[in-house]
């Protein structure tokens, strides 16, 4: 089921409190910054801040060295009856290669529940990169590569396993495990499906 709560600060409330618990507990978070979900009326986005502004992470690679994690997820609070559940408008993942935000990211995964259906895929990644095809070039970072949905959880997993960003505790693949069942299900009305 997903998060229905009586009012939409209720809402996000909830949903804040088991995100920015799981954040803070896997993945360093620098000083003066925050994980966590700021709220306007029946609108909120969760993300990094520092000073009230949306903010990026340093993450250290083993491999790469110095990246930068943004996190971006719009959610809306929708009316049903007496009650409001919690909707993801959009969201942005992104990885960077330097503090800036305007920076091009060297990996994205993005979702707007507002596409077209005539339009991109609603759920895609871009990567910087460029290949060779024929007689011309597929840019990656201006292609929209199909994904199925992708969670924080999913990007953070890709951060300990795959680029070896030391993560707060040992326990993460457990506390990833957690959070991505109590997404499927306690936030959503998809069902997780456990492997065999």
């Amino acid at each position: 089921m997903p998060i229905i709560e009586t009012s939409p600060r209720a809402a996000f409330e909830r949903f804040d409190a088991h995100m920015g618990e799981m954040i803070r507990s896997v993945l360093p978070i620098p000083r003066g910054t925050t994980v966590g979900v700021k709220t306007l009326k029946d609108a909120a986005t969760l993300g990094f801040w520092c000073g009230g502004v949306a903010a990026s992470v340093p993450v250290e690679t083993t491999r790469l060295g110095t990246l930068h994690l943004s996190l971006s997820q719009d959610l809306i609070a929708i009316r049903e009856g007496t009650k409001f559940r919690l909707r993801t408008q959009r969201y942005a993942y992104k990885l960077l290669p330097s503090r800036d935000a305007r920076a091009e990211a060297i990996l994205r995964w993005e979702f707007r529940a507002d596409t077209d259906d005539a339009a991109e895929c609603r759920n895609h990644m871009h990567i910087n990169a460029a290949l060779p095809v024929g007689h011309g070039t597929l840019t990656l970072n201006r292609a929209h590569l199909p994904t199925a949905w992708v969670l924080v959880e999913h990007v953070l997993r890709f951060l300990f396993h795959d680029l070896g960003v030391p993560a707060e505790t040992e326990e993460w693949p457990k506390v990833l495990k957690e959070s991505e069942t109590a997404f499927y299900e306690t936030f959503t009305s998809k069902r997780y499906r456990f492997r065999s």
